[in-house]
């Protein structure tokens, strides 16, 4: 199996940035040790045009599976598009082969979204269908997949909208990114599914929680948020939900004590950066930790995108203030999802390239509109938990 390897030095430049509580903080240089990172998906490989959309999980015996969308004909959004997944049993340095876990005939399975039950190691992987006639959202379904054995084998594809979504509302779509389970005494074992729901008409699009407390039997939807874009939930400090949302030029945050019954009032965090059409990130706590990544943006041009410069940052006090930031790559970044290994070390699937940002140019007389091989990737980096 051919697997691309490219190692470069991480250097991370402490920008100056205002924290959260606007303190200013003293810029350093902080460097890492010279780090790898592993191609786990190209454009173009297996005769798929883009693979989009990486979500990231690490199973209970520790091995990490990568989930994303491969759009078969086309780069463009709500194309002809399934869920695939890669294994790795060696902290990401080999993967398996591309397993199809929808093997759809039309439409577009989108925004993969698992969580680990770690009770039961039964993973729970969740997508929304878009059928090809019909992108109003009007027709979406929710859709759920299995594995009882660390992600080797999946049940088939089970349509749960009318058990997960309300009557009256419509799913819009998962996360993107990953879910998680609570750990703080008062919820603990809550299994957390982030989900954009709109109204029947397809109007008043909402982020929420939907919740599970009997290992994924039956789940309940929490409270709307005041944003209905992309977003991710993370606990932090134990039993305090925080959720982060993409909006244009920012991220909004909002918190639930409530298990993700009831959010607070959403607020600009201006520690973190926001790129002028928004872009999805990721976050992750531990203990009273919260870690985020995602992209500070270059100016746009009529060939690149906005689309570069990945970094970590990292509050340790679950988001109430916020370091400089840590730049991990500087060219071409786009949406990112994190998980802890076994070890402490940190994993990070990012969507990627070599140039400066990602190509705005598709390849002349395609139809549908295609871009050239190897245009996005998505690569994975493992950060060792003595750098966290």
């Amino acid at each position: 199996m051919h697997i691309l390897k490219r190692t470069f030095l991480f250097t991370g430049l402490l920008l100056l940035l205002s924290c959260g509580r606007g303190e200013a903080q003293t810029a350093s240089e902080k460097k890492l040790p010279e780090l790898t990172k592993y191609t786990v998906f190209s454009a173009g490989d297996d005769n798929v045009n883009s693979y989009r959309i990486p979500s990231l999980l690490t199973a209970k015996d520790g091995s990490l599976l990568v989930f994303c969308e491969a759009r078969r004909e086309s780069w463009r959004d709500k194309s002809r598009t399934d869920i695939v997944m890669k294994r790795s049993t060696d902290n990401g340095k080999t993967w398996s082969g591309m397993l199809d876990l929808t093997q759809g005939t039309s439409g577009a399975y989108m925004d993969p979204t698992p969580i680990l039950d770690s009770s039961t190691g039964r993973i729970f992987l969740f997508t929304s269908f878009w059928p090809a006639d019909d992108h109003s959202g009007a027709k979406n379904r929710a859709i759920l997949l299995t594995s009882d054995d660390n992600g080797r084998t999946w049940s088939a594809p089970m349509d749960v909208t009318t058990t997960l979504i309300p009557e009256g509302r419509r799913i819009n779509g998962f996360g993107p990114g990953a879910g998680l389970q609570m750990t703080g005494e008062k919820y603990k074992g809550r299994l957390i599914l982030p989900a954009r729901i709109s109204d029947e008409t397809g109007k008043g699009i909402h982020d929420v929680a939907l919740y599970s407390d009997d290992h994924g039997k039956t789940w309940n939807v929490g409270g709307n948020g005041d944003n209905g874009d992309e977003f991710q939930i993370a606990e932090s400090p134990d039993g305090v939900l925080v959720y982060n949302a993409r909006v244009p030029g920012a991220r909004m945050v909002s918190y639930s004590m409530d298990g993700g019954d009831t959010w607070s009032k959403a607020v600009k965090e201006p520690a973190l950066p926001g790129v002028s059409k928004g872009c999805q990130a990721s976050v992750l706590g531990k203990g009273k930790t919260l870690y985020f990544s995602g992209i500070q943006g270059i100016p746009e041009t009529p060939e690149y995108d906005e689309r570069a410069k990945l970094a970590l940052y990292k509050s340790t006090d679950g988001g109430k203030k916020w370091d400089n930031g840590l730049l991990l790559y500087d060219k071409a970044s786009g949406y990112s999802c994190m998980s802890f290994l076994p070890d402490g070390s940190m994993a990070i699937i990012f969507e990627t390239t070599d140039t400066q940002a990602f190509t705005r140019k598709s390849i002349p007389n395609t139809k549908p509109l295609k871009r050239p091989a190897g245009w996005m990737r998505l690569d994975i980096i493992i950060l060792p938990a003595i750098n966290l």
